[in-house]
């Protein structure tokens, strides 16, 4: 019922800005999609995840970014939501993050603020969110948060399941390109990027490959290539960060400063093709790959962190309308 309610409500929110961005002339989209998604969490190398994809929705609003409008609010604002879901019966849960399933979703406003000659200044945020059931490779002691010393470790076993949560929440400023066939540069963007997840470690006086939580700060630059014209687009994005990384519980893991910071790369690489119904309707579908990869920038025998590589791949089909 909250998987449906939740889609009505995306549903009503894409249905009234696109009626809104009628009134811009251009070619404003609206599109939903069916979706699979599989995910692939990195800095915890001592645990496997399923390669079962979960399932679920897509829905966005895509403004026409005119170069020939107005000053301020040139644009309608871009959206973008997507949810899904893994539902599992035989998984061993925590009692901290026990629920019925495995889901990812993902929300991003993008809102067009300042024409400058054909070019748009855009404010943007987002937030991505995953829940993942892994299983243990071999035994592992987690830190939990509250901990004070090693001997408030709790040991998760050799093959058992335990829950997992990542969440990234993003904010930044955009300059947009019309699309021009002739150079694929349509976005430069700097962000600031706060990720929250797990992490293993090799840190003094607890044990090797230890569980905690960590929570990473970075800023980044990224250039991105965007089109969703009339038949083959190949899309990507690539960006490179620096930052911060804190360890929990902060009062029993003692960091120095040069060991708190990471370096950051990103890239995504999408397949998208558009087929034209008629003057309104449009059919679309694509595979799209995400990557990210952090690590520390300097480390020692008594403070390693685990590099991050984590992964997500997505199949969509579905549905559009322009405006």
């Amino acid at each position: 019922m909250n998987l449906i309610a939740t889609t009505l409500k995306t549903a009503f929110l894409l249905l009234f800005i696109g009626f809104f961005a009628k009134a811009n002339a251009g070619n404003n989209a609206l599109s939903c999609a069916a979706k699979t998604d599989l995910q692939f969490m990195g800095a915890i190398p001592e645990f496997t995840s399923s390669n079962i994809p979960l399932q679920g929705f897509q829905c966005q609003h895509i403004p026409f970014y005119s170069g020939f409008k107005g000053n301020w609010f040139p644009s309608p604002p871009k959206l973008y939501f997507s949810q899904t879901t893994r539902f599992l019966t035989n998984a061993i849960y925590s009692s901290e993050t026990a629920i019925d399933s495995d889901y990812s979703q993902d929300w991003k406003v993008d809102l067009s603020i300042k024409r400058f000659g054909r070019s748009q200044l855009l404010i943007m945020m987002g937030n991505k969110k995953w829940q993942q059931t892994l299983e243990a490779k071999k035994a592992v002691t987690h830190i939990p948060s509250y901990a004070t010393d090693s001997d408030d470790g709790v040991i998760i076993n050799r093959n058992q399941n335990a829950v997992f949560k990542r969440a990234e929440d993003y904010m930044g400023l955009s300059i947009v390109f019309p699309y021009d066939s002739k150079q694929g540069l349509t976005e430069i963007r700097i962000q600031h990027t706060l990720i929250t997840q797990p992490i293993q470690a090799n840190i003094i006086s607890f044990e090797k490959h230890s569980l905690f939580s960590s929570q990473a700060r970075i800023n980044e630059l990224l250039v991105i290539s965007q089109s969703n014209h009339k038949g083959l687009n190949i899309n990507w994005q690539m960006g490179f960060g620096m930052g911060e990384v804190n360890v929990k519980p902060e009062n029993a893991v003692n960091l120095a400063a040069e060991y708190s910071e990471i370096l950051s790369l990103r890239g995504q690489l999408e397949i998208y093709y558009q087929y034209r119904i008629n003057r309104l309707w449009f059919s679309h579908a694509g595979w799209k790959s995400d990557i990210q990869y952090w690590q520390q920038s300097a480390d020692n025998k008594d403070f390693r962190l685990a590099s991050a590589k984590t992964m997500e791949q997505q199949i969509f089909l579905g549905l559009g309308l322009t405006f």
